[in-house]
């Protein structure tokens, strides 16, 4: 028991760490007014929070890492998404649907560019209901993302009142 203590105090302090890491590296580049390296400090910052708080045992449900690629077998080349010659670049803030991996059929908003490898840190939408307001941060291999078409706001679907709702609100 004591090994797995030693373990995880050495986990949660390796990704404060990295959180103090990521917020001191967002003040240099705020103080060089450097917009980019800011939001990508940002995602680090988002990413480590997240792995802090899996680490921890600190979110408020269990989330067992199930590959989702099962369900669109059969479907690769069905899925909507925007592929201009324009646009094939992703960038930061873009809107995404995760295409491969276990996260397939998800979708989510670009926070962090990880340029030595091309990996992309992504804050994937709420599973609503299921999840609460909670949205995870991962990285994912850029040719694993595309940009998303279609609703522009990623939690809008999710914010949206049931007929129920607005009837018991106006009854009130």
């Amino acid at each position: 028991m004591a090994l797995i203590n030693t373990a995880l105090g050495a986990s949660l302090r390796y990704e404060v760490g990295k959180v103090f890491a990521s917020v001191e590296r967002m003040t240099r580049a705020a103080d060089q007014a450097d917009g980019e390296e800011v939001c990508n400090a940002f995602g680090s910052v988002l990413l480590h929070t997240d792995r802090f708080l899996k680490a921890g045992g600190l979110y408020p449900f269990y989330a067992a890492t199930v590959s989702n690629e099962i369900f669109y077998k059969g479907f690769e080349k069905q899925i909507v998404f925007e592929e201009t010659k324009k646009m094939t670049k992703i960038n930061l803030k873009d809107l995404i649907l995760v295409i491969k991996g276990e996260n397939m059929g998800r979708t989510g908003t670009v926070v962090g560019d990880l340029k030595d490898n091309g990996n992309k840190i992504v804050k994937l939408d709420s599973l609503g209901r299921f999840m609460g307001p909670v949205r995870e941060v991962i990285i994912v291999p850029g040719d694993s993302i595309k940009r998303r078409v279609g609703e522009q706001d990623p939690d809008s679907v999710f914010m949206k009142q049931s007929s129920t709702t607005k009837t018991k609100s106006k009854k009130k």
